[in-house]
């Protein structure tokens, strides 16, 4: 059995909500890249693989596919 999820991962901050005192703004660190790369995890029981992830530059079928051929 395989259970399989996929996300994706930015260095953009993403800031909702901030506080800070009245006339100061806060500072937020940032190194300036907008990069984004996709994690693929797959948990696998009750095998000996218990877990396996891969790292990809995008989301798309072709990455999908070989995620899961990685598991055999």
């Amino acid at each position: 059995m395989v259970f399989e999820d996929e996300t994706t991962i930015t260095q953009k901050p993403c800031i909702r909500k901030s506080m800070s005192f009245e006339g100061q703004q806060q500072i937020i660190e940032h190194n300036g890249s907008r990069k984004k790369f996709s994690a693929y995890i797959s948990m696998v029981w009750p095998e000996e693989k218990l877990m396996m992830y891969n790292f990809y530059d995008e989301m798309n079928s072709i990455n999908t596919i070989d995620h899961l051929e990685k598991l055999k």
